[in-house]
């Protein structure tokens, strides 16, 4: 979830970037060839006015090779973009949530298997919903962005249970397990079991347990009201294509689901510290966190927790993040081991090793999302992650 801001943040996090296959080389020519390439995806989008402006990081294991802004943070005071400045970054906000809420499993607090109404009052009709169900999006539950009356109800400061009340009228989608429909609602109600258990709120525990621990000083919980120093506003496409200033939003409604921000170089310390340690979550607790869930007929569906897999001749992938790609039989051909980029980069993954790529984009006419060093068209406001470890590849959403 997330406003279709064209102020975008794209980061990547590379992990053996040349290993095996080119060993020669210093960092300062792999910096070198990362910005040249970055520069000729990005500055041309950026002239046209496709976005107003870009935060791009790359970092190879726990070392930063690039950190760079393009364009504006605001275009009528002509405000340049600071590499530094912090975006809301959407429904990537369900990653946090599923690893606060793994967290509680962890300490005993909870199960994935309890039951919503433990914690949530919520009329499922008589149906059991579990934390697990919520998770993976297969609950059945109505997702509220999906409602109509949702539009105008956004913009307003109603009661936080006003939410829940108005999708308990709407029929359930499916039966809780028979199938899959990303769901924020569910997300949502993530956020109020994280509340109900710890007694504190979603920000306080985000801050003291995950933002604090990974040293991601300048994220946070998005606030529409509050001023934030160096927080990019965004702006969306109008009639014509033309760039307009973002709608509002009263981020009480995103919560859990989509309403944390966070900057580039933040982003690139979350991605280490949760793939690569134990800092965030035990071995067993991530395991969880990655595995794809199954339905009650025993189909693997693409979604594990807060995380999308899918598999692609033998690699796993999310397929929202590469369908339009030319090329793609190419682009990942894996039969000697090796993960191929375009633009003559290449990556070999030893054991062990890992390479990451994250982006956000601000609408789906912009080229705003970095893919093995290639820019690809992203839906509305969507921002992304990718880990490939080894021949393994996850996405986030």
């Amino acid at each position: 979830m997330s406003r279709n801001i064209i102020i975008a943040l794209v980061f990547i996090t590379i992990f053996s970037l040349y290993s095996c296959t080119s060993p020669s080389g210093s960092i300062k020519s792999q910096q070198d060839l990362i910005e040249k390439i970055i520069d000729s995806m990005v500055q041309p989008h950026i002239d046209s006015m496709n976005i107003a402006g870009l935060a791009i990081g790359v970092a190879r294991n726990d070392t930063i090779l690039l950190l760079k802004s393009y364009g504006y943070a605001d275009l009528e005071f002509d405000v340049a973009l600071p590499v530094s400045a912090s975006f809301e970054i959407g429904s990537v906000t369900k990653q946090f949530t599923s690893v606060a809420i793994l967290q509680l499993v962890d300490k005993g607090l909870i199960c994935l298997e309890d039951d919503l109404n433990e914690y949530v009052e919520f009329d499922t009709k008589g149906r059991k919903i579990t934390i697990e169900k919520l998770m993976n999006h297969t609950s059945g539950i109505k997702g509220y962005t999906e409602l109509s009356s949702f539009r105008d109800f956004s913009v307003h400061d109603y009661p936080r249970d006003t939410l829940l009340r108005i999708v308990e009228q709407e029929e359930f989608d499916f039966e809780p397990g028979e199938a899959m429909i990303y769901n924020n609602t569910a997300y949502f109600m993530l956020g109020l079991i994280i509340e109900k258990v710890t007694g504190q709120t979603y920000e306080e525990y985000l801050q003291e347990n995950i933002f604090s621990k990974a040293g991601m000083d300048n994220s946070y919980y998005c606030d529409e009201r509050k001023i934030m120093k160096k927080k990019a506003y965004g702006y969306d496409t109008g009639k014509g294509g033309k760039l307009v200033k973002a709608a509002y939003l009263d981020h009480k409604w995103p919560y859990s689901a989509g309403s944390l921000c966070s900057t580039a170089e933040d982003l690139l310390k979350w991605n280490h510290i949760l793939h690569e340690s134990e800092t965030i979550l035990n071995k067993e607790m991530y395991e969880l966190l990655i595995t794809p869930s199954r339905l009650q007929d025993g189909t693997t569906i693409r979604y594990a927790k807060g995380l999308f897999v899918d598999k692609y001749k033998g690699i796993i992938w999310m397929p929202d993040l590469l369908l339009d790609v030319e090329g793609l039989e190419t682009q990942f051909n894996t039969s000697d081991g090796v993960v191929h980029a375009v633009n003559g980069v290449t990556f070999g993954l030893q054991e062990g090793e890992t390479l990451g790529v994250v982006g956000e984009s601000g609408c789906g006419k912009s080229v705003t999302m970095l893919s093995l060093l290639r820019l690809i068209p992203t839906p509305p406001g969507k921002i992304k992650t990718l880990i490939i470890k080894k021949t393994n590849i996850i996405s986030n959403i």
